[in-house]
């Protein structure tokens, strides 16, 4: 595995969120943090942030002091895309925003 410079940015918000779901959820050592993509087709891709398992198809990222992985595949739809945490009346969770 190689280590390269994040291919997203995370809002401060995003980052202080991510941080208390690792503490908060226990997450296990050996998990990551998932930044990626499903679905594709005619319904397009939604975009993903979960905690996982590093396999041989990720890139393993060092942004501060969270780890990140993201697959070989998913680089190219996730390459510049803002990450924000967002809560509006009932409605919270993380955002990904396309680069203007």
């Amino acid at each position: 595995m190689q280590k390269q410079e994040l291919p997203v940015r995370f809002s401060s918000l995003a980052r202080s969120m991510i941080k208390r779901l690792y503490r908060d959820l226990n997450i296990e050592e050996g998990q990551y943090l998932r930044v990626g993509i499903k679905g594709g087709g005619c319904g397009g891709v939604s975009f993903l942030l979960a905690f996982d398992k590093l396999t041989d198809q990720d890139v393993i990222y060092d942004d501060e002091d969270i780890q990140v992985i993201v697959h070989k595949g998913h680089v190219m739809y996730v390459l510049g895309m803002d990450i924000d945490y967002e809560e509006e009346g009932n409605s919270k969770g993380f955002v990904f925003q396309s680069p203007t």
